[in-house]
């Protein structure tokens, strides 16, 4: 005797994986590209895929710019591309083009400890439960570069003979020395 029974798997809601590098670091003035290419790629998976939904991605740091390899698909709400902080929803698939050469440029001049804060929020569009978010945190070292002195001057001057000619940032002829 056989009997039949239906069972229904109903889906619940995952929370999105945040895959990204250990500590991170680059050269004052030198751009960080995260890439496979390079073996510290930022990734990220979420259920939403299965039903092509969006997320939502936070994008911040503190002392540089982000710029995305590409921003097919995404709609900005705060900040926008080449800027510090970013935030942004698309599909998992354009979110991740996104990520896969993502670059991080430091100020200029700028050396020292830095963050790159990742947050996702998959906006509960898959099956039951709440709305999920995960949060990464990548360490970023910007080591300091010995930079050349800058030195400005004035162009040509020209000064009658036995007459005295001041070097002044007031009379426009200023000398300067720098060392960024």
């Amino acid at each position: 005797d056989t009997d039949t029974v239906t069972i229904t798997v109903s889906a619940v809601n995952d929370v999105p994986t945040v895959t990204f590098p250990g500590n991170q670091t680059l050269v004052e003035d030198a751009a960080l590209v995260f890439t496979s290419t390079n073996s510290n790629s930022i990734g990220i998976t979420d259920d939403a895929t299965e039903v092509s939904a969006s997320i939502e991605v936070e994008l911040t740091v503190g002392n540089g710019t982000l710029q995305l390899a590409e921003v097919t698909g995404l709609i900005f709400t705060t900040g926008s591309d080449g800027t510090a902080a970013m935030t942004f929803t698309g599909e998992v698939s354009s979110v991740t083009t996104a990520l896969e050469g993502l670059t991080y440029q430091p100020n200029l001049h700028f050396n020292g400890s830095d963050q790159l804060q990742v947050r996702v929020n998959d906006q509960g569009s898959v099956g039951s439960g709440n709305v999920e978010e995960s949060t990464a945190t990548v360490a970023l070292t910007v080591t300091a570069v010995n930079d050349t002195p800058e030195n400005a001057i004035p162009p040509e001057q020209t000064t009658g003979e036995d007459t005295p000619l001041a070097f002044a940032t007031g009379n426009t002829n200023g000398l300067s020395v720098s060392d960024p």
